[in-house]
């Protein structure tokens, strides 16, 4: 079915490339009933033959190094299996709901065995994907579009819808999981209509801009002076006995230094994680689609946000408004206004304008004043610092009393 080109489509052609992993010709090995093949494409084309009376030329498959020759090489011996032989050899014809249906299974296995793809893939967000094979022959329309000079892209697209559902059934399994979702990834949500009634909180901007992740301003905690509340929330995000990994961001001198070297440790310890393991708390999960998300490692090796992590950020928000003098005044007086955390200066988001971001929101369009995309989770957490520093009109005082006495 025709459908119209967008500015922000993602057109992937070959393997190189921001977008080239996508591609089934990707030197991305994946591991199948015991035996990995060099590239999903090799996997796919295996798949359409008898494993047992065909097993001669699926090895022919598996030892090939080059997927076009593999693709060159299932065409062939299609068209000879169905001239001379019984057509029972072919276990899934071309393009029929198996064939379909076997792609899907290259696809997630690709993601599964490598995490980094992953965070990639929900790093796209809503946009669309397409198979680009503009010039090529036409039975190559079927997995892909070509894209016509009046800007529509014709062909049916099945490669990059497969990408796309995958998409979506990772967003999912996350939420229903209970992970929240990549730092620096996407999930589609529905735009929120905001009230009126806003005070935004925008980083190193306003009395309430002390209260954002990028703003400077010490806080202690635990007898440690630390150089702002982003250095102590990502030293929160590893285990209490990592004491030198903590301690390691501590010392960096600015936020950005800080998330920047956390990110760092995360990948080169992904075992050091605060995070409680997950179970797969009763999901149903195909055998190697996504094991590693659900049978009990912790979400802290992909860099993904939970529960722990919101415990960790309402800490820091109400040691600065115990600590940072004349912040809990100030929040006290917005009275019961609704706190977004505003990110639409922010560079990172602005790629996508409706990348789902965690812990703030940003307009949907450009300008717009309403309609914004976002899960706000700082926001709300300062609204839960805010009843608590209104019900108990001392507590946060002598909180902040408390920790400095503590570090002198």
């Amino acid at each position: 079915m025709p459908f119209l080109s967008r500015p922000d489509d993602i057109a992937f052609r070959q393997t190189t490339g921001d977008y080239g992993w996508l591609g089934n010709f990707s030197a991305h090995p994946v591991v199948y009933r015991n035996r990995r093949w060099r590239t999903t494409e090799a996997l796919f084309q295996s798949l359409r033959f008898h494993p047992v009376h065909e097993s001669a030329f699926i090895r022919d498959l598996w030892l090939d190094p080059n997927p076009k020759t593999c693709a060159r090489l299932s065409r062939v011996r299609f068209e000879e299996l169905r001239i001379h032989q019984p057509r029972h050899l072919m276990v899934a014809e071309r393009l029929n709901d198996q064939d379909i249906a076997n792609m899907g299974l290259v696809v997630r296995l690709k993601v599964a065995q490598h995490p980094g793809l992953r965070e990639a893939l929900l790093g796209t967000a809503e946009r669309k994907i397409i198979e680009d094979v503009t010039g090529r022959p036409a039975r190559n329309r079927t997995w892909g579009a070509a894209l016509q000079k009046d800007g529509i892209w014709e062909g049916q697209n099945l490669l990059g819808q497969t990408w796309m559902d995958l998409r979506a059934q990772l967003c999912r399994a996350l939420d229903l999981a209970g992970f929240g979702i990549p730092e620096n990834g996407g999930c589609i949500f529905e735009p929120q209509e905001l009230p009126t009634d806003v005070e935004y909180i925008r980083d190193e901007d306003g009395y309430l801009g002390q209260f954002g992740r990028l703003s400077p301003g010490q806080i202690i905690h635990a007898g440690l002076r630390w150089p702002s509340g982003e250095h102590l929330f990502q030293a929160l995000r590893f285990a209490p006995g990592q004491v030198a990994i903590r301690e390691e961001i501590r010392r960096q001198r600015t936020v950005r230094q800080a998330v920047n070297r956390a990110r760092q440790l995360r990948a080169a310890h992904p075992g050091a994680g605060a995070h409680a393991p997950h179970t797969d708390a009763g999901l149903e999960v195909e055998t190697g689609v996504f094991p590693d998300l659900f049978m009990g490692k912790t979400s802290q090796a992909y860099g993904l946000l939970g529960e722990q992590d919101l415990l960790a950020m309402r800490l820091v928000l109400s040691l600065k408004a115990a600590q940072l003098p004349g912040l809990r005044l100030l929040l006290v007086n917005s009275e019961d206004r609704v706190l977004v955390y505003n990110q639409s200066g922010i560079a990172e988001f602005m790629k996508d304008r409706r990348s789902i971001r965690f812990w703030g929101m940003a307009p949907e369009q450009a300008g717009e004043t309403t309609r914004w995309l976002g899960l706000n989770r700082l926001g709300k957490l300062l609204g839960e610092v805010r009843t608590s520093a209104r019900d108990v009109p001392d507590s946060l005082n002598a909180f902040g009393r408390n920790a400095q006495s503590a570090s002198g």
